[in-house]
């Protein structure tokens, strides 16, 4: 709770990602109590971004962008301008119609492997890694 009341929760402030300053942490996707931020893929190789797929499910705690240790994102009062990036600017892989082209950080990760140095075919020979 703000000691001032400036910020309440409630829908007075979204989350506002500046991608220069983001580090891709994902510490404040960790910290969102209703799980509505999400790392997603980005128009970079390996690069994702912090995204809130859907702004109505923000309860504006600020959480998100406490625990940013770089300013990565800020709270912003623009509510309306907020959603409207948030809907319009979405990273690549973030897709309104299409629910399964998705691709999150997590969907990545999983699929990747690292196979160097392996001597067989079972995934258990040096270089194997599971995530």
């Amino acid at each position: 709770m703000c000691p001032v009341n400036a910020v309440k929760i409630g829908k007075e402030v979204l989350p506002w990602v500046i991608p220069e300053q983001c580090e891709g942490c994902s510490d404040c996707v960790d910290a969102c109590i209703v799980h509505g931020l999400k790392m997603y893929k980005t128009s970079k190789e390996g690069i994702y971004l912090p995204w809130l797929k859907d702004p109505d499910l923000c309860v504006s705690c600020g959480k998100c962008a406490a625990v940013c240790a770089t300013g990565g994102i800020i709270l912003t009062t623009h509510i309306e301008e907020a959603r409207q990036r948030f809907l319009s600017k979405r990273p690549m892989g973030l897709k309104v119609d299409d629910e399964e082209s998705e691709d999150t950080c997590e969907e990545s990760a999983a699929e990747r492997t690292v196979t160097d140095g392996a001597d067989d075919d079972e995934g258990t020979g040096a270089g194997y890694y599971y995530i």
